[in-house]
């Protein structure tokens, strides 16, 4: 078992290994909550390797239940010790495919006898793609139990899937999801794959996309028109989370460059059900920077090429974005910036959520810690109920029963500025930046701190009408890229 990898175990003693990382003990992490946030760098390091280290953190023993087996014979104060063995490295795209060529029934447990279960009504008629996320958000789980690291399914084994799933008695014609962990990284790895197997990044595509990544959608594009091609399937939507930084990079590839843009409009022509899901975030670079998410001046630019795609195209869709409040480092002043950016842009928020903290993330770690474990610099975070709703309260800024709440809050932390803009009739253009692609790739440093027109009646940006009541959305964060 000791020898198993991905496997964690207690012992009294231990035979010391090359690149062996020993940790913080657990006592010293309750003591001083910065040395938590240090040991939680090198957790989320390790996990998003190709060649992981043992990790060890040794732990006093009156912190196991008196009947373990380890620590019978040992005195309170003895050492006994953690160990994470490295995980396994990613499935080859041959143990995916047979992974997935499994019988599966497709149906929910027999337990809910006949019950109508929303999640599964949203994902019965979907295909995963493929495994692996190297988007590297922080507040986001996948890359501890999936890694960075992509496996595709290949194009046979997914039409397989396509051809079980068009046979299902209530299937209409329609795909709702032919994706994964993020929609648009399907055949995407490292040119290099020596370089890969020393990288200890997070993420491949923050704070800037990687040179080493193949950034090309040519085999995406592939799968999406066999899957079109069938008979049986009259169209296949895209529901995960598109990554539209990855549509926006231009690098010195010209031809990935290329499927990017024919990637982007293909998306929007033929795999949109009429909203196609966008997770900006924040619009605070700051914020941003402690999400691993790029500027908001993406968004703006996303946007105006979606706009663009859908008046020649003659269709009339929406772009439905993505916020979180009271992330780490959020303030009120950040939410309040949000509101305004966001009504200058015509929308009233539906798809919103406040941060809750998640096991295994940075995002996680720096809400209990106080500290950016990869900077070891002081993160504020809203904890309160009070915090929380001052926060939540601005996504809301057009339903009359919080802008007593706007109003109030804008006056406190010094914006009353706002308050005519977000509480009244008056909505001022905002001039912003286009966002230029980067033109060279500056090298990574993980350890370095950042520190009043009317809409139209049929405008498609707006996300819900007035007459609405928009939800704070539950949802898992495999939906959120």
């Amino acid at each position: 078992m000791k020898t198993i990898p991905q496997t964690v175990y207690l012992t009294p003693s231990y035979t010391p290994q090359e690149g062996d990382i020993v940790l913080h003990s657990h006592e010293a992490c309750l003591r001083d909550k910065k040395k938590q946030a240090e040991n939680f760098r090198h957790i989320e390091e390790q996990s998003n390797m190709m060649h992981a280290h043992r990790l060890i953190q040794p732990i006093k023993a009156d912190v196991v239940t008196a009947d373990s087996p380890v620590s019978k014979g040992l005195a309170k104060d003895d050492d006994l010790f953690v160990i994470v063995n490295p995980p396994y490295p990613p499935m080859t795209t041959a143990e995916l495919d047979a992974s997935f060529d499994l019988p599966f029934a497709r149906v929910p447990h027999i337990k809910y006898k006949g019950k109508r279960i929303p999640a599964y009504e949203m994902i019965k008629h979907s295909v995963n793609i493929h495994r692996g996320c190297f988007g590297g958000c922080a507040f986001c789980t996948i890359s501890a139990h999936q890694g960075k690291f992509i496996t595709c399914r290949s194009k046979e084994s997914i039409l397989r899937e396509v051809k079980k799933v068009v046979q299902m008695p209530d299937f209409r014609g329609y795909l709702s999801d032919l994706g994964g962990p993020s929609a648009n990284m399907y055949g995407m790895s490292g040119h290099n794959k020596a370089i890969c197997e020393r990288c200890k990044r997070p993420s491949c595509i923050y704070p800037q996309v990687c040179p080493n990544l193949n950034t090309s959608h040519a085999a995406l594009l592939e799968v999406y028109r066999a899957v079109d091609a069938l008979p049986e399937v009259k169209k296949s939507f895209i529901g995960s989370g598109v990554r539209y930084d990855l549509l926006l990079h231009r690098g010195k590839d010209e031809a990935a460059n290329r499927s990017a843009e024919e990637y982007t409009r293909e998306l929007i022509c033929h795999h949109v059900s009429g909203r196609l899901k966008v997770a900006p975030e924040h619009t605070s670079d700051a914020v941003l920077h402690l999400m691993r998410k790029p500027s908001f001046q993406q968004f703006y630019e996303f946007k105006r090429q979606f706009d663009r795609t859908n008046r020649e195209a003659g269709l009339n869709q929406q772009i439905i974005p993505y916020f979180i409040s009271s992330h780490p480092g959020c303030h009120e002043t950040d939410m309040a910036e949000l509101a305004v950016k966001t009504k200058r842009l015509d929308f009233q928020l539906e798809q919103v959520q406040d941060f809750t903290p998640t096991p295994m993330t940075v995002s996680t770690e720096m809400w209990y810690t106080g500290y950016d474990p990869y900077t070891l610099e002081p993160v504020w975070s809203a904890k309160s109920q009070r915090d929380k709703l001052a926060q939540r309260q601005y996504f809301f800024w057009y339903k009359p029963e919080e802008r007593r709440g706007i109003e109030q809050s804008l006056r406190r932390i010094g914006r009353p500025d706002l308050i005519s803009e977000l509480c009244g009739t008056n909505k001022p253009h905002e001039p912003h930046k286009s966002y230029e692609p980067h033109k060279s790739y500056e090298a990574y440093k993980p350890y370095e701190a950042h520190k009043s027109n009317k809409p139209k009646p049929n405008d498609h940006h707006r996300t819900s009408s007035h007459s609405e009541r928009p939800q704070e959305e539950k949802r898992g964060r495999h939906r959120r890229h």
